[in-house]
C-alpha cells in the first residue's frame, strides 16, 4: 500500500503524542488498514519521521495499574478508609479487580500516604474515654425513626456511598447492583470475566440500552485509556482502538510464546 501525503502527515504529526502501538491502531482505525506495528515503524524511519521524545519520556508520570483518575480517587478517600475498604471502594468505582496486595504495592511504592500512623498523640482523648462499662453510639447504631435495610420492602431501590444503585431482591437483606440485575433479568447471567457497564458513564442512566456486558480485559484498558472522559461522538473510535489494542498485545504475546517453544 502506497500511503497518501494525508496519511504520512497523519502519521507525522501523531507520532509526537501516541506510542508505537497505539499510532498503528489509530492509522488502521482512520484508514481501514490493516498495518503491522513493523511496518508502521519501517515507514516512520523510512520517511525520517521522530517523535522527539527521550528514551522512556513517554511512559513518564504513567502508573503501572491505575489511570490518573484512579489515582484521584485512591488519594481522596484512603485517609479515610483502609487499605481493605479502598481496595473494594476502587474494584467498585472503576470496575476493577486489584487484589489487596496490589494497593498495599502501589500505595507504597507511590508514596501515598494515609496520615494514619495507630499511635495517639499527645493531649488526643480515647474515643471510649469516661465510658468505662457502656458503649456509644457509634456509626452502625440505629437512631431514633430509623428504619434498618431487613425492613424495607423487596423491589426498594437505594443509592449506596459510591452513587451505584441497589435493588433489594429478597428478604431479610439481599441486595444486587441495578445495572446488574437489570443486565441478567433480559439476558440471562453474566459471563465469568464479563462486567456490566454504563455505556455513556453515568452510574444513574440504569437502562438496558445503556448498558453493555464486556469482558474485564477490555473494562481494564477503557480504564487506563480513561474511556470514560471521551466525547460522546468519539466513542465509537475510542472502542475500535481499545479492540485494536487488546488484540495488539494478543498477537505480540502469542508470537513471543511461538518463539519460546
Amino acid at each position: 500500500m502506497k500511503y497518501t501525503p494525508e496519511q504520512l502527515q497523519f502519521l507525522k504529526e501523531q507520532y509526537r503524542v501516541l506510542l508505537l502501538d497505539e499510532l498503528t491502531a489509530a492509522f488502521n482505525s482512520k484508514y481501514g488498514a490493516s498495518k503491522t506495528r513493523t511496518e508502521i515503524h519501517s515507514t516512520l524511519k523510512n520517511h525520517e519521521f521522530t517523535c522527539g521524545r527521550r528514551s522512556g519520556e513517554a511512559n513518564l508520570g504513567k502508573y503501572k495499574i491505575l489511570n490518573p483518575a484512579q489515582v484521584e480517587f485512591l488519594r481522596k478517600h484512603y485517609p479515610t478508609m483502609s487499605r481493605r475498604e479502598i481496595t473494594a471502594a476502587i474494584n467498585q468505582e472503576f470496575g476493577l479487580s486489584l487484589k489487596l496486595s496490589q494497593i498495599i504495592a502501589f500505595v507504597k511504592n507511590n508514596g501515598i500516604k494515609s496520615g494514619r500512623t495507630g499511635h495517639f498523640v499527645p493531649g488526643q482523648t480515647s474515643h471510649n474515654a469516661g465510658t468505662k462499662g457502656l458503649m456509644k453510639a457509634n456509626s452502625g447504631s440505629f437512631k431514633k425513626g430509623q428504619t434498618p435495610d431487613n425492613r424495607l420492602p423487596v423491589g426498594t431501590v437505594i443509592v449506596d456511598s459510591y452513587g451505584y444503585k441497589k435493588i433489594k431482591v429478597a428478604d431479610p437483606s439481599e441486595w444486587e447492583f441495578v445495572h446488574r440485575h437489570q443486565w441478567e433479568q433480559a439476558h440471562g447471567p453474566i459471563p465469568a470475566g464479563h462486567a456490566v457497564v454504563f455505556a455513556d458513564g453515568d452510574k444513574n442512566n440504569t437502562a438496558l440500552d445503556n448498558l453493555e456486558c464486556i469482558p474485564r480485559a477490555e473494562l481494564g484498558v477503557r480504564n487506563k485509556f480513561a474511556y470514560g472522559d471521551v466525547a460522546e461522538k468519539l466513542k465509537p473510535i475510542a472502542k475500535t482502538l481499545v479492540k485494536l489494542r487488546i488484540k495488539t498485545g494478543e498477537l505480540r504475546r502469542r508470537k513471543k510464546s511461538a518463539r519460546a517453544a
